[in-house]
């Protein structure tokens, strides 16, 4: 096989081969592909499924809550769809910094 590459047995590759072998087969690098910043990053978390079912449950709790609990709570009643809605965003936060 060493003679089918063309290659001494004891020095290598010679210098003057490096060239013509880059050129003939190419360098053993990876093209590096540019970064996804932070915001793609983020629609990629929210395109989760459980992220949407916990953001519209979020919305559907607060609107229940101000049609039923409105009247006799009015500062009270966007307190738990909030809570969703902020952990939702905690944890699309999350994501997106760790695969950054």
């Amino acid at each position: 096989m060493i003679n089918e590459l063309g290659i001494d047995q004891k020095t290598g590759i010679l210098n003057k081969d490096i060239e013509y072998r880059e050129n003939a087969y190419g360098t053993n690098k990876f093209k590096q592909r540019p970064p996804k910043g932070f915001c793609t990053l983020c629609i990629e978390a929210l395109d989760d499924l459980t992220m949407q079912i916990l953001i519209v449950c979020s919305i559907i709790s607060i609107i229940l809550n101000g049609i039923f609990e409105g009247q006799s709570h009015p500062w009270k009643f966007w307190n738990e769809g909030c809570a969703i809605l902020f952990a939702v965003g905690a944890c699309t936060l999350v994501a997106a910094g760790n695969d950054l």
